[in-house]
């Protein structure tokens, strides 16, 4: 069976999202950039349906440019 497509992240709209796979067999997607993290779910599947189905907001150029000026101090992630 051929999954779906991984779609951008909901939250930064980066393509930079895999799905990780926990020692118990749970899956989850993650963005790679804002490191937004999907629902933990019993199959790779139903891990991407969770993912693609959020709803993706617009990407403004002042929330990226926010996101960019915390990476660049290094408080994105809350350091």
């Amino acid at each position: 069976m051929t999954l779906p497509q991984l779609k951008p992240c909901p939250d930064c709209g980066s393509d930079n999202v895999n799905v990780f796979t926990y020692e118990n067999g749970w899956r989850h997607c993650e963005c790679n950039h804002c490191w937004k993290l999907g629902r933990g779910e019993g199959s790779m599947l139903a891990a991407i349906r969770w993912w693609n189905a959020q709803e993706r907001l617009p990407i403004s150029p002042v929330r990226e440019f926010s996101y960019l000026a915390k990476e660049l101090k290094g408080d994105a992630n809350g350091e």
